[in-house]
């Protein structure tokens, strides 16, 4: 559970914890692994959870992640756009499960668009999976 690495559930100031604790979830997944997210809590995330090389692993999304579309303290890539809130990089035989929600918050990051703070081309993506 995210809670094992410390993830706090709702309460949104905790945001910079949760993000720590899914990438330390992520870090310390083995094959055969669940990566849970308990039901009935919301956790809040800003960008940057990342997971690479994950071989038989399972995110069973049983409760919810929200995004802070805090735009100063959301991470930045090399050119100016928002790293993803959820990337997962070169994975095998990797399931994504439950009914719970990923909010992104995406009407913040489109408001900032249609008021010219960002491009439409540096929003983050909610959930990206790439080489798996």
């Amino acid at each position: 559970s995210l809670e094992d690495f410390g993830a706090v559930p709702d309460e949104p100031e905790s945001n910079l914890t949760n993000t720590k604790a899914f990438n330390d979830a992520i870090s310390a997944a083995e094959p055969g692994d669940t990566i849970l997210i308990p039901g009935g809590k919301t956790f809040y995330l800003i960008g940057g959870v990342v997971g690479a090389n994950l071989t038989n692993v399972s995110i069973a999304f049983e409760g919810d992640i929200r995004a802070v579309p805090d735009l100063d303290l959301w991470p930045q890539t090399d050119d100016d756009g928002y790293v993803d809130l959820i990337a997962l990089t070169s994975c095998k035989d990797l399931h994504i499960t439950g009914p719970g929600t990923i909010d992104g918050q995406g009407k913040t990051w489109w408001n900032q668009c249609l008021i010219g703070k960002i491009s439409y081309g540096s929003r983050p993506s909610l959930l990206s999976v790439y080489y798996s």
